[in-house]
């Protein structure tokens, strides 16, 4: 647990990178992986309040982040992706995975549980790469293409 802190902890404490974009992305990974790693240690370790804080710091870290950067609106949008990606991913894999392995003569119970660990971590590993690659990029800069304006106009 002292390692997760110590690398979110240096990850602030860095040096500034060139592009306030890219310093963002940074931090967001940064996140990402200390609670990444304090949930494989809840889970793996059997220490449930070690995971349930990093299940709480994945949901919160990145939009966190966002807003640290006034990006009100990729904070929203990390927020909902990173909460339901993994709930229904986990159901999915609950419900799919119970009903294969349960129609086979297996325990549907541990097959749920297996499922829906795999979606969750699917879920989450794809909100967080969803999240390190488009929603931590810079395009508030980019200019509005000149092809794309539709001028009306008119004398009388």
């Amino acid at each position: 647990m002292a390692a997760a802190a110590v690398v979110t902890f240096a990850g602030l404490a860095g040096p500034a990178a060139a592009d306030p974009r890219d310093r963002e992305r940074d931090l967001v990974i940064g996140a990402d992986l200390s609670t990444n790693t304090l949930m494989v240690i809840g889970l793996i370790g059997d220490q449930g309040t070690v995971g349930a804080v990093g299940l709480t710091a994945y949901a919160l870290g990145g939009p966190i982040v966002h807003a640290r950067y006034r990006r009100w609106t990729e904070a929203g949008q990390s927020l909902g992706l990173r909460v339901a990606a993994p709930a229904l991913l986990a159901v999915l894999g609950c419900t799919t995975f119970g009903a294969w392995k349960g129609g086979l003569g297996g325990d549907p119970d541990d097959a749920c549980l297996i499922g829906g660990l795999a979606g969750a971590a699917l879920g989450i590993i794809g909100a967080e790469l969803y999240d390190w690659q488009v929603l931590s990029i810079a395009d508030d800069d980019a200019p509005w293409p000149e092809a794309h304006l539709l001028n009306f106009g008119g004398s009388f």
